[in-house]
């Protein structure tokens, strides 16, 4: 498979266009495939939609004040430049080492090939790269999670909110 590339959004277009393919990602694949149904799918919905969500992980990217890096905002690219998806992550790197992956995204036209696996595994090196020892997400569906246990991750925890949490070890970086 070609190389992917790896962008990190940081100018304010840049963010705008993060936040412009994040919010098409949650109305096409998140909301639709989520478990929970009436008003607690309906309370999720408005959490992730609201100003305090965004003002959240806004904070997150600006700031480093919690024992970490910065939130990161990234867009992924194939070897001719074109849009491949999104992911952004978070790592911990004055605790242990956890990286936190909030989303992962492929775009449609790429689905289905190998591509996401194949961009999970660039993701998870660029990751150890930058001091990462492990890697949690949590996921929003059935698929997802075939998705992440397929590429070796294994039921961790229960996060605060009884929802459970991915872990991948990842190898020792260099």
């Amino acid at each position: 498979m070609a190389k992917l590339y790896f962008k990190k959004m940081v100018t304010e277009d840049d963010i705008a266009k993060f936040w412009e393919k994040k919010r098409q990602y949650e109305a096409e694949d998140v909301f639709p495939n989520l478990e929970e149904q009436g008003e607690e799918r309906q309370e999720l919905i408005d959490w992730f939609r609201s100003q305090e969500y965004y003002d959240i992980i806004m904070t997150l990217h600006t700031s480093s004040s919690d024992g970490g890096s910065t939130l990161q905002f990234v867009f992924m690219y194939d070897a001719q430049n074109n849009y491949v998806g999104f992911t952004h992550y978070k790592i911990y790197t004055k605790e242990d080492g956890k990286a936190v992956v909030l989303d992962f995204c492929i775009d449609k036209p790429y689905r289905n090939q190998g591509i996401g696996s194949y961009a999970a595994g660039c993701l998870e090196n660029l990751l150890v790269s930058e001091g990462a020892a492990y890697v949690t997400l949590n996921t929003s569906n059935k698929d997802n999670r075939r998705f992440w246990l397929r590429n070796g991750y294994e039921e961790w925890k229960q996060d605060e909110f009884g929802e459970t949490l991915y872990r991948k070890q990842l190898p020792a970086g260099e």
